[in-house]
């Protein structure tokens, strides 16, 4: 991405570290990228969508390897090898201007027999990690919204069984009240069609007032008696 620098330190720092920081320290890309809990790391928390929208924001490409070896080649670490936390002395929260101490790595002439085949095995093994990550970070999200959708659908389930419950008890009282209305209607049109009807229902009201008054008497004759 940049050309090779000295050993020295440099007056500015590379335009791979200045976007790198700038990426991780700002907070509306936390989501996806943010500084550790030490502030003196970096975690890519959801790697799909780093790769997809910020890297092709901050370094107009989306490939992921790329974007780590860079951080090799400026002596970054791997933290936490479950994880894509990175590491370096001089990348630390708050303290943008230590960019300048980090050096590019120049190409390892120690090690001249280093053949392309090698090469291409650690590329190969770099592309399979993140491809394998990319899956696992997928199937852990796949899991988590089907255990969202699980416990969506008990609830409404449960919502339904209230629902339910609530219609059945509503469709019994206006069961009952449609009896009481046909009882009343059934009563009105007797008495409509049959003047003596209503007659023979205010008498028969009337003997049964006479026996409960009746009754009454009954109970108070032996206590009438005994005070006498």
């Amino acid at each position: 991405m940049e050309s090779a620098a000295g050993g020295g330190v440099a007056t500015s720092p590379p335009p791979f570290l200045s976007k790198t920081f700038d990426m991780v320290d700002d907070p509306s890309t936390d989501p996806l990228v943010s500084w550790s809990n030490t502030n003196n790391s970096f975690v890519v928390w959801n790697l799909p969508d780093f790769t997809t929208h910020l890297l092709p924001k901050y370094f107009k490409h989306n490939n992921f390897s790329s974007f780590v070896r860079q951080l090799n080649t400026y002596g970054f670490r791997k933290v936490d090898p479950d994880h894509w936390e990175f590491a370096n002395e001089g990348f630390l929260r708050g303290h943008k201007h230590l960019l300048k101490s980090i050096n590019r790595r120049k190409p390892s002439h120690s090690q001249p027999h280093q053949h392309p085949a090698q090469v291409q095995d650690s590329t190969t093994v770099s592309c399979t990690e993140v491809g394998k990550l990319g899956i696992e970070e997928d199937v852990e999200s796949l899991k988590r919204d089907k255990n969202v959708l699980m416990q969506e659908l008990v609830r409404l389930r449960q919502q339904q069984q209230s629902t339910d419950n609530q219609l059945q008890t509503v469709g019994q009282r206006v069961h009952l009240m449609e009896q009481r209305q046909q009882q009343m209607m059934s009563f009105l049109a007797k008495a409509v069609q049959s003047p003596g009807f209503v007659a023979q229902l205010v008498n028969q009201q009337n003997d049964s007032n006479r026996q409960i008054s009746g009754g009454n008497k009954k109970r108070r004759l032996p206590n009438q008696d005994e005070e006498s």
